[in-house]
């Protein structure tokens, strides 16, 4: 009888942290699907904000300078994705933690 008792603990032990796993899988997956996401919508932003002002100024026009900027756009996009992404995890957290407290 006790086997049977082991064996039944072992497999929820095994369940339990299968689930975990899970839902900490999905929150990643939806952690990068976010941030690919919010990194298309800033980078599209910063691209047509770099366009408008090689277009209305004339030192902004010349091949280097818009490839730098297309460069700075997809660094800059990044970056502000990461952060926005982080800080909406860090909010999660905070109100899983609180939920627990």
């Amino acid at each position: 009888m006790s086997v049977e008792m082991t064996q039944k603990h072992l497999l929820d032990i095994g369940v339990t942290i299968l689930v975990k796993l899970l839902k900490v899988f999905s929150l990643i997956l939806t952690a990068l699907y976010f941030l690919f996401i919010y990194w298309i919508v800033i980078y599209i932003a910063l691209d047509a904000a770099s366009f408008e002002l090689s277009r209305h100024n004339i030192n902004f026009a010349s091949a280097k300078v818009v490839y730098d900027m297309f460069l700075l756009s997809i660094a800059v996009s990044l970056v502000l994705a990461e952060v926005v992404v982080g800080v909406n995890l860090w909010l999660w957290f905070q109100q899983k933690k609180s939920i627990v407290e």
